[in-house]
């Protein structure tokens, strides 16, 4: 942990009311402007990015409708082709973190074409995002791997236990 207990409290119910709003939790959990910071020059997702954000917190919004009316889910697809640059990786990088952070312990996998490319490209933006969050002290950071912290699974047994999750 690294702030007070009614520190992590606070972080833990923002970050928890956004679990479908990805486009909220990207507002909410990066320095956006920040002097100092790898974000300093940015003030938010690109557009492009914030619209996917969105698209898929509807989606999510619906999945949770279908599921409680006894419909099956559906599956997200989506597909984007672009140069070197645009933010492709960067977007995954928001998705995965607010994936992780909203619903702690569940896994989130990642898949590249090609294992250099998950080594070079992807999980090394991945980092990058998960590093700068305001709850980046959650996630324990290995090679391939991001993992929620021990506290941080021992505070979530606590509460499924108390709340019968």
């Amino acid at each position: 942990m690294k702030g007070t207990p009614d520190q992590e409290s606070e972080i833990l119910t923002a970050i928890l009311a956004l679990k479908d709003d990805p486009v909220g939790f990207a507002h909410y959990a990066y320095p956006w402007g920040a002097k100092g910071t790898s974000f300093e020059t940015l003030r938010a997702p690109r557009r492009w990015q914030a619209d996917d954000l969105c698209r898929i917190g509807e989606h999510v919004q619906e999945q949770v409708f279908r599921l409680e009316n006894g419909m099956s889910p559906k599956v997200w697809k989506q597909a984007r082709s672009s140069g070197r640059g645009p933010g492709k990786s960067a977007e995954m990088g928001i998705v995965a973190h607010w994936h992780t952070s909203t619903r702690i312990g569940a896994p989130t996998i990642v898949t590249a074409n090609t294992e250099s490319q998950l080594r070079t490209k992807t999980f090394p933006e991945f980092a990058v995002w998960f590093g700068a969050a305001v709850n980046s002290h959650w996630f324990t950071i290995d090679s391939l791997r991001i993992a929620p912290a021990p506290w941080l699974i021992e505070i979530v047994k606590k509460l499924e236990n108390q709340f019968g999750g």
